[in-house]
This record gives structure tokens, sequence and C-alpha cells, in this order.
């Protein structure tokens, strides 16, 4: 029973559908429509084609090496400062191993002299 109904269904969508299609007619295009598209293909040239823009790419170009260039001078800046302040922190060490240690922050509370100890 249900495949009958359903044979029906489908039938009835293909007769409404044929029905739509009665009264149309093929699109008109105008006749030299054809000519022109091929003129146009056959004639473009590559003078048509938009030109690369040197001026702007040699801007660009300067602009990279110069944001390049500012970057290795910074980082031979930084390198040449921690060697700097490495040689220093080791003739500070040399000097302060030569004078009486000092004490240091938590040495008091780890050896119970602090002041809390009563």
């Amino acid at each position: 029973m249900k495949n009958r109904q359903d044979k029906e269904n489908i039938e009835e969508n293909i007769n409404i559908t044929m029905d739509s299609l009665q009264g149309m007619q093929r699109a008109k295009a105008n006749p030299f429509l054809y000519e022109k598209v091929m003129t146009r293909i056959n004639t473009q040239t590559h003078s048509e084609a938009p030109e690369w823009d040197y001026g702007k790419s040699v801007k660009y170009a300067l602009a990279m090496l110069l944001f390049l260039a500012l970057n290795i001078a910074t980082i031979v800046q930084i390198s040449n400062d921690k060697t700097t302040t490495v040689k220093a922190a080791d003739e500070t060490s040399k000097q302060t191993s030569s004078q009486k240690e000092s004490k240091g922050y938590f040495d008091d509370f780890i050896n119970d002299t602090s002041y809390n100890n009563f």
C-alpha cells in the first residue's frame, strides 16, 4: 500500500515538473555576441596587463634591508654588552673573594641567630 502511494507521488511530481516546462523557449542572445567575445580574446595583448611597479618594490626592498640592518646592529650591541657584563662580574667576584666573605640575607634565619629568637 505504501509503495503504491510513493509511486503515485513520484508520478505526480514528474507531471508537475513536465507541465512547468511547457511554454519555455530557448534564451535569445545578441547574434554578434560570439564574434565580440572571440575578437576581444584575440586582440588582448600584454600591454593591457598591469605593469610591475618597480618603484614600490625597490622601496619595500630598501625598507626590509634597513630593518635587517637595525636588527643585526641590535644583536651585536647586546652581545657586546653581555660580554662586558660578564667580564665586569668576573672582576667583581675576584675582588670580593679576596675580601672577607659577606653574610647572606638568609644566613641569620638559617643559623637561628635572628632577632625573633627569645
